[in-house]
């Protein structure tokens, strides 16, 4: 294993600039504008596994070279006939060079905090490090190449998606993929998250906050009653806008 994943009391971090109490105060405000949280969520189930770590983080540049073939249709045009749907296509296999950098990547060397959602976090002041840490607040790294091989999985998916929106064909496949993903190591981290911790009928959710800077990201479950109801007062309004304007017309 290479030396610069060796994790270190040495190693630099970014201190907590906001306290547990604030933390509680940006959570509730979160909470209290996330329509759709079921109502049967207490406040209790969210707060009651609260831990404010340090998660270590390794950043990255990413090389990407080579090349990737699509199988591209462009549809010319639709029709129905009785039970049938049917389409007219042109079909292609069109091939992509690619030599770009990712540069500052985020990479979380814990297996219970997801990089992309720590990349979400950002912005880190990170000119602000310094090499003291509560060493009761250290997370464990995970498993290096595990972790690598993740990051490089999120970086195909976005390199994929990009090219996706950005030509001209309605629909595409990959065919084959002749990427090549390097990486180069820059430093090693410790960044300050709170981790909320709560389950909810069976279904276990995140909720992450920047210790520096108080930005929030996550996922609530979602009532499907809720949607429900607010679907019918929007349908219901539309009627009604649809009804008095023919009406008045």
């Amino acid at each position: 294993m290479n030396e610069d994943f060796n994790f270190s009391l040495e190693e630099e971090c970014i201190l907590f600039n906001i306290n547990e109490e604030a933390c509680h105060k940006i959570l509730k405000k979160y909470c209290k504008y996330f329509l759709f949280k079921p109502s049967s969520l207490k406040k209790a189930d969210i707060y009651k596994n609260i831990e404010a770590r340090y998660v270590p983080i390794s950043i990255y540049d990413f090389l990407v070279s080579g090349n990737i073939t699509f199988n591209a249709d462009k549809i010319l045009k639709k029709w129905v006939d009785k039970n049938y749907k049917y389409r007219e296509v042109d079909r292609f296999k069109t091939k992509y060079e690619c030599s770009f950098t990712y540069e500052d990547i985020l990479m979380s060397r814990n297996s219970g905090v997801d990089s992309l959602l720590i990349s979400k976090l950002e912005p880190f002041d990170l000119s602000k490090s310094v090499k003291e840490v509560d060493k009761e607040k250290l997370e464990n790294d995970a498993n290096i190449a595990e972790c690598l091989d993740k990051t490089k999985t999120s970086i195909y998916k976005d390199v994929v998606k990009q090219i996706k929106n950005y030509d001209i064909y309605d629909e595409m496949s990959v065919n084959e993929n002749n990427l090549q993903i390097k990486e180069i190591f820059k430093r090693n981290i410790l960044l300050p998250i709170y981790l909320y911790n709560f389950t909810y009928k069976n279904k276990n959710y995140t909720i992450l906050i920047n210790g520096q800077t108080g930005k929030i990201v996550g996922d609530f479950p979602i009532s499907k009653s809720k949607i429900l109801i607010v679907s019918i007062i929007i349908f219901l309004l539309i009627f009604l806008v649809s009804f008095l304007i023919v009406y008045l017309i």
